[in-house]
């Protein structure tokens, strides 16, 4: 099956977003 590129961007760019929020909390949580 196909993927649509956009939707692929999409995808990518709300896994970056996840990842960094991710790890923003870990950072915040170490203090």
């Amino acid at each position: 099956k196909r993927v649509d590129p956009s939707v692929y961007k999409i995808g990518c760019s709300q896994a970056m977003k996840n990842k960094w929020v991710e790890m923003g909390k870990l950072l915040v949580s170490r203090k």
